[in-house]
């Protein structure tokens, strides 16, 4: 048994400890992080939350990426205003499985991407992907889109994505959108609030299905 902080460092994938003080109690090894239910992933355990500075929430996401087993995977955020120092990878080279990312709702989680270049949810080539209940805020200069569904350079297309109960604000100068798509194929869009001065960029041929409220 361990307290939560003094869990030693993962590495051997499959091993189990219990913890003694959080409410979640036994915890598996993936080889890259403690998780506290094989394939759902807390981000407050990987050290992804309100209080940790942008950069260090971006190097905490991108081992937690790494983490993901090829099954899939549901990803938790807490409640309050996430910052990271650069977009968050849902692309093809994430794997092919369903991924899952979501808050407590769009008024009580907010991803805030404050740096870097692209975009702030990139599914460049991504497929199975899903992102709900939060707000994505991602108006820092150098990024494009708040969510990007593309092809990608060999021809993959994003598809088979879902977008559900979401804001998605971006709009640090004139050419940028809140949603963008360009080879998305057979998404789905659902109670969805778009806030920019472009809320939405679609170019090359979309197939995308709305359903219910989808509103600019």
């Amino acid at each position: 048994s361990y307290a939560l902080a003094s869990l030693p460092a993962a590495g051997t994938a499959g091993r189990l400890a219990r913890v003694t003080d959080d409410n979640r109690g036994l915890r598996t090894d993936t080889g890259a992080i403690w998780s506290a239910k094989g394939r759902i992933f807390y981000a407050e355990d990987s050290d992804i939350s309100p209080s940790r500075t942008a950069a260090q929430n971006l190097a905490a996401w991108n081992i937690l990426k790494g983490a993901i087993p090829s099954t899939g995977a549901e990803i938790i955020f807490p409640h309050g205003t996430i910052q990271f120092s650069g977009p968050i990878d849902l692309t093809e080279s994430s794997g092919n499985a369903p991924i899952w990312v979501h808050g407590a709702g769009p008024f009580a989680t907010t991803i805030s991407i404050v740096g870097g270049s692209g975009h702030g949810f990139d599914l460049t080539g991504g497929n199975y992907r899903k992102i709900s209940d939060m707000t994505v805020q991602a108006d820092a200069v150098g990024l494009k889109a708040g969510v990007l569904m593309a092809r990608d350079s060999s021809g993959r297309e994003s598809s088979f994505n879902r977008l559900e109960r979401l804001r998605i604000i971006n709009g640090s100068n004139d050419w940028d959108s809140s949603l963008y798509m360009y080879g998305a194929e057979s998404n789905v869009v659902d109670h969805v609030i778009l806030a920019g001065l472009m809320p939405l960029v679609s170019t090359g041929t979309n197939h995308l299905s709305y359903t219910s409220t989808f509103r600019t």
